[in-house]
């Protein structure tokens, strides 16, 4: 919805760092039994692999940030295969579908309203 309403003005990217249970995101599970979420955790990323370690969200992010319009086009949502370390095109970081959802433009068009209207901003 960004891209359709500030199109040229700002390159929009949406992206799937990936599962990362090791970040603040899971803090929660942390602090209700640090064994069992660390013990979790290094399943998930290690054993099991279908979590990743923070950097590479971090790397993931990174990438996006230092990217060019010719690398990734605007509006355009990338993630990498579950478990995968990839943070670049050719490591298979690129273009992935989005949910049925987000692909209904009257849906993203309220969604786009509604938020605007939540924090108070002019839509444009």
């Amino acid at each position: 919805e960004a891209t359709k309403r500030w199109a040229g003005d700002v390159r929009v990217l949406a992206f799937n760092p990936g599962f990362i249970p090791s970040s603040g995101l899971f803090r929660e599970p942390r602090k209700d039994n640090w064994f069992a979420a660390t013990a979790f955790t290094f399943v998930a990323t290690y054993i099991a692999r279908f979590a990743v370690p923070i950097d590479v969200g971090g790397a993931r992010l990174a990438a996006l940030a230092a990217s060019s319009k010719n690398d990734f086009g605007a509006g355009e949502y990338l993630s990498a295969e579950v478990g995968s370390s990839a943070y670049t095109k050719a490591e298979g970081f690129d273009k992935a579908a989005v949910s049925a959802e987000a692909q209904d433009d009257a849906k993203c068009a309220k969604l786009w309203e509604l938020s605007a209207q939540a924090v108070g901003c002019v839509s444009r």
